[in-house]
């Protein structure tokens, strides 16, 4: 199952930050979280910390248009997969 993983700092309508997370299938709009933040070391550290845990899941960076984004995308996890269990799923099952 391929999905994706964003992560972006973007100024705020009152002067303030904001780390924006955008996760999901690839192909859909996905899901959004927004994490408000005092200053811009703030925001630095805890976008460290999340792209530091999605490299550990297995995720893998991507060439971002914009320099403030980082993107990742995942195709599918070995490690997730049972000895014996096919890497694809049979058409018309879930």
């Amino acid at each position: 199952m391929a999905r994706f993983y964003r992560l972006a700092i973007e100024p705020t309508l009152f002067g303030g930050l904001v780390l924006h997370r955008t996760w999901g299938r690839l192909g859909t709009w996905g899901q959004s979280r927004l994490v408000y933040c005092a200053d811009l070391d703030t925001a630095h550290e805890h976008r460290a910390r999340l792209t530091a845990q999605k490299l550990r899941k297995g995720y893998c960076p991507v060439a971002s248009p914009c320099s403030r984004a980082v993107r990742f995308s995942c195709r599918f996890r070995a490690n997730r997969l049972r000895p014996g269990m096919p890497a694809v799923s049979p058409a018309g099952s879930r």
